[in-house]
């Protein structure tokens, strides 16, 4: 019986040797691909890396050609402006002339002049510098423009400083006794 316990046990760590065998086989490979994997992470990384760092660089030059291509275009308006003031008569339609070009320019790369006079008060869009009283005009409407509000590209850039339409204080005194 001995001897089939040791053929039993031989047999035994016959399959435990193949076995281990086997595991060191295995994760000899899966070291290899793990090995595979973190080499290709680390280069996408640095792919990744440089993309960003040529993005922001393309950023910057298209930026700063965009200011260029303003400045450019603003170049003008000062030589014009230049001019007004070096003539001895100040030519109100020359000037006229200059705010045009000037407004044209923005105008072209996204800014809008918002309609402001006449409109019902907004304080997305106006700034209220006072009241007036009137009756001419219904309660909050806007009277006058102080200083125009723009729009860039769709968006408040600066709002309108505007004075605002209230009751008459007659009419108020009225209602309240």
């Amino acid at each position: 019986m001995t001897e089939k316990k040791e053929k039993n046990k031989e047999k035994a760590e016959a399959k435990t040797s193949e076995k281990i065998t086997v595991l060191e086989k295995e994760l000899k490979e899966q070291k290899e691909l793990s090995e595979k994997y973190l080499d290709q992470l680390r280069r996408l990384q640095a792919q990744f890396d440089n993309y960003r760092k040529r993005v922001t660089k393309e950023s910057e030059i298209n930026f700063k050609s965009g200011e260029k291509t303003l400045a450019k275009g603003l170049l003008y308006v000062m030589d014009n402006l230049q001019r007004a003031l070096d003539s001895r008569d100040i030519d109100r339609e020359g000037i006229t002339l200059i705010y045009k070009e000037f407004y044209n320019i923005l105008k072209a790369r996204g800014l809008e002049k918002m309609e402001t006079e006449g409109c019902a008060f907004d304080p997305n869009f106006h700034h209220a510098l006072s009241f007036v009283h009137s009756r001419d005009c219904q309660e909050g409407q806007i009277v006058e423009v102080i200083q125009p509000g723009y729009f860039w590209e769709g968006e408040v850039l600066r709002p309108a400083q505007v004075v605002v339409a209230k009751e008459p204080e007659e009419e108020n005194k009225e209602e309240k006794e």
